[in-house]
């Protein structure tokens, strides 16, 4: 679950059609890879927080995106709606 999530906001990121700038990824510069990946990881962790508190109902998949991300990014709203649908359960993914 986590790795989707990852992959998912990697893309939305750095992508060329970018749906979040790289601003989003938080204050600082990107010094390298390792900086970049770290952020990514800062973020799903900060989704899966977000979705575990609200006790994995997929209708908060969309807020916690956009609560998150301050965007709407489908391919992340999809990764978190596959894991309140099977996968993840409270408390499970942290």
């Amino acid at each position: 679950m986590l790795a989707e999530l990852r992959s998912a906001l990697a893309l939305a990121c750095l992508d060329t059609d970018a749906t979040v700038p790289l601003d989003h990824l938080g204050a600082g510069p990107l010094r390298c890879r390792a900086d970049v990946s770290a952020r990514i990881d800062t973020l799903a962790r900060a989704l899966l927080e977000r979705m575990d508190a609200e006790d994995w109902d997929p209708g908060a998949a969309p807020r916690a995106v956009t609560s998150v991300l301050a965007a709407s990014v489908p391919a992340v709203e999809a990764a978190l709606l596959r894991a309140a649908a099977g996968s993840a359960r409270p408390g499970e993914v942290r």
